[in-house]
């Protein structure tokens, strides 16, 4: 796998948030699919919370509100966040699908299939905290990780093949920052970047175990071009370099 994203939002990055009235609008996708979350009007639906996690923004949605994703995508999908469930324990709720995957369920996060919850993943961790959690929806290779943990895996064969990751909330309240969808698993170096990425962004690093190997070290991208060149004339020069 890699780290390009099939959907990416960030509501850290305010010039890609529309809202008027601190109520959303448009949520821009960052990846560059033209996956764009909107929600039906200004006049209600989930609201932009500034200083919210450790001085930064977050969007917060409650029971019934819920942004469209436009062209979604089915499973094979592996979800990240940073977020938590806002004044809300309730059971099985879903995220992201209409009758797919409920990732919360009587106030600790979960993996758990609409109608049979089966795979059954209980993470154990309370979901009502601020937290990087990330969901792997494949057949025979469900996963749950919290705040770089696994937190469970399941081989069930179950699955919702048709169902579409198509919004942001259903059924819950909830608080997010930032958003990644991938079209399948990730890596195993891959998710431990992005969780290193995720954590250093959001002033979270404490949140991860001292065994994760960008608890204190931020992680890189791949390395960038070189420049060479014999210098032929003397002086200062100036020299522009996009990355």
């Amino acid at each position: 796998s890699d780290l390009n994203p099939e959907l990416w939002l960030d509501a850290n990055d305010t010039k890609y948030v529309y809202s008027k009235d601190h109520y959303l609008k448009t949520w821009q996708d960052l990846s560059g699919n033209g996956r764009h979350a909107t929600s039906s009007g200004f006049s209600s639906g989930p609201v932009f919370v500034e200083n919210q996690l450790n001085g930064k923004p977050l969007v917060r949605f409650i029971s019934g509100e819920t942004m469209s994703i436009a062209d979604p995508r089915t499973m094979p999908m592996t979800v990240y966040i940073v977020g938590r469930q806002y004044q809300d324990a309730g059971a099985d709720r879903e995220l992201f699908t209409y009758h797919g995957w409920r990732m919360a369920h009587n106030g600790n996060w979960r993996l758990r299939r609409y109608n049979n919850n089966n795979p059954n993943v209980n993470s154990g961790r309370p979901s009502a905290v601020y937290s990087i959690v990330g969901w792997q929806v494949k057949r025979y290779d469900y996963g749950l990780w919290v705040d770089g943990e696994s937190a469970g895996t399941s081989t069930s064969g179950q699955w919702h093949q048709n169902v579409l990751f198509d919004r942001i909330n259903y059924d819950s309240g909830f608080e997010v920052g930032e958003i990644l969808m991938y079209q399948d698993e990730l890596a195993e170096e891959d998710r431990l970047s992005l969780e290193g990425y995720l954590a250093h962004r959001w002033g979270m690093t404490e949140n991860l175990p001292v065994s994760h190997p960008y608890k204190t070290e931020v992680p890189h991208g791949p390395q960038g071009p070189n420049l060479t060149g014999i210098p032929t004339t003397a002086g200062d020069f100036q020299v522009t370099v996009n990355a």
